[in-house]
């Protein structure tokens, strides 16, 4: 496999989950959990089963499938064979078309949207509904969707900022769109894959249909840093598609599932599902969004980080935890963090799949209805245990530069590992996906590896973007972590300053 080629990769990896007999989502799971996809592999396509964007064939059609296989490889050919996999690329194109539909429905809706009128001119639909394009912050899907409609010249003018008028409705989109350029601006600085004006251009749109379509109720900064990563791993999954022979095995099927053409369509769909608790989401939108019954120390995301430090880390770690509580560390200054992005900025893009890789299989695997006590809850706790040598010094801001600089590791798999056992017991099908040994169960001072750090070092190593991943990257790979989009200075600030600069608010 290391010195496979990506696109070579790509279709092993898609044959492997057909031809598991275990069914498609099991193999799926097992994929997702077993910690060695790589970029370009078909992350993308396994992310997209476990999130229920995309369906898997059903058992009778793979039972075909792995027959002809069998048969074709002692023969020439087959018929059979050639309709079994007519079928099995005629399902997923009914799949995609199914999961993009949404998106492609609002890029039409765009074509036909027209502005505001000017001062003094009439409204150009009248006192009915304009049929041109999705209304901000509603989210309906109908194609009758439009900016408001005003009935008088008074609605039309440009001076009314009411969230009834559509010359309001007009400057709250720009504002919010200002703020998406900006941050679309500064992401991932240095990447230049990241820096291309068409993907943020895409990108930009992504964010906008999420909010025509009511998927969230705002944008929020932190968003977009979800959303790069979706991009990226969809991106290198297409282009491992397009170096694939057309003869190859399961070409066709594999262009179709990793189009560029439909990058950002399918990209769309998954970040709809990670925000939105809808149908089955994982709703993460709820650690984003203010709570109008709760004051800024009572938010979900500060409550779960509270709950990580001070309930289940005292069950993991009792002397970790007693420490933390000692230096008077609050949740919420790492939590945030590491919660909202889904630990995105404390690994290697490499690295910070694999964990996603394990949160989206967890979310299909136990599709827990709450983020209260989500497979996320139980990595954050894993991690704190991970840095617990740095974590017991006794110097505060040291401490809290380690919560916000996570240091490069070896590898997340033991992480992981670790998380799923908190989460789900040594015993549970979750624990053995994950390839968890027993040895793991032994105390925390016979398990976790220090971390060498001079005892009078006042700075902390540049965080986990010069780090390489454990496995071998292919051609495609980006093993180093992007920088932040506003990076802490290192130098000893007060910790209340530390804790209030941190990147997402």
């Amino acid at each position: 496999l290391d010195q496979m080629a990506t696109h070579d990769l790509l279709a092993a990896t898609f044959r492997e989950w057909l031809s598991d007999d275990r069914g498609p989502n099991e193999a799926a799971l097992r994929l997702l959990f077993s910690g060695k996809l790589r970029m370009g592999s078909g992350r993308g396509i396994l992310w997209r089963l476990a999130l229920g964007v995309l369906g898997a064939p059903n058992s009778d059609l793979l039972k075909h499938l792995q027959a002809s296989d069998t048969s074709s490889a002692s023969s020439s050919g087959s018929s059979s064979s050639d309709e079994d996999a007519a079928d099995l690329l005629n399902f997923f194109k009914r799949e995609v078309d199914c999961g993009r539909q949404d998106f492609a429905k609002w890029t039409e809706e765009q074509k036909t949207k027209v502005a505001p009128p000017k001062p003094g001119q009439s409204s150009p639909a009248g006192k009915s509904k304009a049929k041109s394009g999705p209304r901000f912050g509603d989210d309906s899907d109908s194609d009758s969707e439009g900016f408001e409609t005003a009935n008088t010249e008074e609605k039309d003018n440009p001076l009314d900022t009411d969230d009834t008028s559509r010359w309001g409705q007009y400057f709250a989109r720009q504002k919010v769109l200002e703020l998406v350029d900006k941050d679309l601006g500064r992401l991932w600085g240095g990447d230049e894959f990241f820096e291309d004006p068409a993907l943020r251009s895409d990108m930009r749109q992504i964010l906008e249909c999420l909010l025509d379509r009511g998927v969230v109720s705002d944008y929020c900064q932190g968003m977009h840093e979800l959303l790069s990563l979706l991009m990226l791993v969809l991106t290198e999954d297409a282009d491992a598609a397009a170096d694939l022979p057309s003869t190859a095995p399961d070409a066709a099927v594999l262009k179709v599932l990793c189009s560029t053409r439909f990058i950002k369509h399918d990209a769309y769909s998954m970040l709809r599902v990670i925000l939105s608790s809808r149908d089955g989401g994982m709703g993460l939108a709820q650690w984003y969004e203010a709570d109008p019954d709760h004051d800024d120390l009572n938010r979900p995301v500060v409550a779960v980080s509270d709950r990580i430090q001070n309930t289940l880390l005292p069950k993991a770690d009792p002397e970790l935890a007693s420490h933390l509580q000692k230096m008077e560390i609050t949740p919420a200054s790492y939590g945030l963090r590491w919660l909202r992005l889904l630990f995105l900025r404390e690994f290697p893009f490499s690295q910070a799949a694999t964990v996603w890789d394990a949160i989206f299989a967890n979310h299909a695997a136990q599709g827990r209805k709450t983020l209260h006590d989500a497979f996320m809850v139980h990595i954050a706790v894993a991690m704190l245990i991970f840095v617990r040598c740095d974590l017991l010094d006794d110097d505060y801001g040291l401490v809290l530069r380690r919560l916000m600089r996570f240091p490069p590791v070896e590898g997340v798999t033991n992480i992981l590992q670790r998380a799923a056992i908190a989460a789900y017991g040594s015993n549970s099908h979750v624990a053995a996906l994950c390839g968890a040994a027993p040895s793991l169960l032994r105390s925390v001072e016979d398990t976790v590896a220090p971390v060498v750090r001079p005892r009078a070092s006042t700075t902390v190593s540049a965080a986990p973007q010069t780090a390489s991943a454990p496995t071998a990257t292919g051609p495609n790979e980006r093993s180093g972590a992007p920088r932040s989009s506003s990076p802490l200075q290192e130098s000893a600030l007060p910790p209340s300053i530390v804790a209030a600069a941190a990147p997402v608010t």
